[in-house]
């Protein structure tokens, strides 16, 4: 599943890949994990993109608590 590094103007960028911004769900931002439906059609797999962002989270306030120890 691709997950939105950037946007370059209209482009939606993510490792392998790329899609124009009119392609993506407007609510679509950087972090997001994109699925594809049936249709072929992209949207925001709401469930892996919290999953990924508490993770995300996790793993900085972890390396902020190493780094304040030090």
């Amino acid at each position: 599943m691709p997950i939105i590094d950037r946007f370059e103007g209209d482009i939606a960028i993510w490792e392998g890949g790329s899609a124009p911004r009119t392609q993506l769900p407007m609510a679509a931002r950087e972090g997001d994990v994109l699925a594809l439906d049936e249709d072929g059609q992209y949207y925001i797999d709401l469930e892996a993109t919290q999953a990924r962002r508490q993770e995300m989270a996790s793993r900085l306030h972890s390396l902020f608590q190493r780094t304040a120890k030090n």
